[in-house]
């Protein structure tokens, strides 16, 4: 672990489990926290960025040290990536000209460079998300009006954006990865049909203009299905979680696999409670992490990509006046980073950050050593 991690007691949140950090107030502002994004680099590179009073804020540890919040830019919805040379790449949405449009601006280590025009259209671009591909080339996914309703963009930068519509992909907030081992990127977004149905979570892979068509992977047509969260392990399999609603609760549920080849889907979160905002990860290859907001609390549950099952819930962490927003990000050591927004006794709404070490240690041999007589 890095620096010690002061805390906050006005905060009424304190981590519940051995082996996580105590909470960092991250933006320790006087305004409102929303939209949190971490960002894990080589080292202990870290990145936390947020909106807060229409701006979106950036602070970044480097050598166990952190930076001051800096405002950087109008806008809200951030979403970021990394480059193989350590620059984050942002998108974003703001109001231009009357309109909301996705921007994009690149950190490269000082300084953030002026905003680039990511999405084109006509229409109000919203909810955007970006990954770096295996060959360095950034791609973003936003939702887009431009033909009366929202459907799925996909654009790419090279040095400039270019973008147009994944065929039969009506919907919105979608997220995107990339797979570092194949030339693919995975989507996944939230739909309903043309009929009104209750919304779906669909996925599509592809890359640049090849879009197949997407599919459905939530296949619960009576229920919505909302906020889903995409990760990749290290054998290209993706890890997909979403908020399903059942009644008057909802709850997490879970999948994995690949395109047409999916795992049976399955609540994580317990289903006799009201589960929202489930966020996964992929550590060291193999374990995968998805916290949840359930009531004041954030709930952990963990399994490894050859195991049968899921370890127990642990909460994780709670907080009377109310949290929300998990984010989880793995850095490339195995430690786990997980930010989330919390209020304090004030209007204060703050972003707050907790670390686990790796679980999986290196093995270490001490040889025997046999001395002569």
């Amino acid at each position: 672990m890095s620096e010690p991690v002061p805390t906050d007691p006005s905060a009424e949140q304190q981590m519940l489990v051995p082996g996580w950090s105590q909470p960092r107030n991250l933006s320790n502002s006087p305004a409102r926290v929303t939209n949190p994004v971490l960002l894990a680099g080589a080292g202990d590179q870290l990145h936390a960025l947020w909106e807060e009073n229409n701006r979106i804020y950036h602070s970044f540890r480097r050598n166990g040290v952190w930076s001051n919040p800096s405002s950087m830019v109008t806008g809200f919805q951030p979403a970021a990536s990394m480059t193989a040379d350590g620059s984050v790449h942002l998108v974003f949405s703001s109001q231009y000209f009357g309109r909301y449009r996705v921007f994009h601006v690149i950190w490269n280590g000082s300084y953030w460079s002026l905003p680039k025009l990511v999405s084109k259209t006509s229409g109000i671009a919203t909810s955007p998300t970006v990954a770096v591909d295996k060959a360095g080339l950034v791609h973003a996914s936003w939702a887009d009006t431009a033909p009366g309703f929202s459907i799925i963009y996909h654009g790419w930068f090279d040095s400039t954006w270019l973008n147009e519509p994944i065929q039969n992909a009506r919907g919105d907030i979608p997220v995107l990865v990339a797979d570092a081992k194949q030339d693919k990127l995975y989507l996944a977004y939230q739909a309903a049909s043309l009929s009104g149905a209750k919304r779906e979570i669909y996925f599509a892979q592809g890359h640049v203009y090849d879009w197949p068509a997407p599919e459905n992977v939530s296949l619960t047509p009576d229920t919505e299905s909302m906020n889903a969260a995409l990760a990749i392990d290290g054998e290209s399999k993706l890890h997909l979680v979403w908020q399903e609603v059942i009644g008057n609760k909802s709850r997490v549920r879970y999948r994995f696999g690949r395109q047409s080849n999916w795992s049976p889907a399955q609540d994580i979160s317990d289903p006799a409670q009201d589960a929202h905002y489930g966020t996964v990860a992929v550590t060291q290859s193999s374990q995968v992490s998805v916290v949840w907001q359930q009531g004041p609390s954030l709930i952990y549950r963990k399994r490894f990509t050859g195991a049968d099952a899921w370890d127990p819930e642990q909460v994780l962490v709670s907080n009377s006046n109310g949290l929300g927003d998990p984010v989880l990000a793995g850095s490339q050591n195995g430690e786990i980073n997980l930010g989330w927004t919390g209020w304090l006794n004030t209007s204060e709404r703050d972003l707050f950050l907790s670390q686990r070490e790796p679980l999986l240690r290196p093995k270490m041999f001490i040889p025997s050593v046999v001395t002569g007589r």
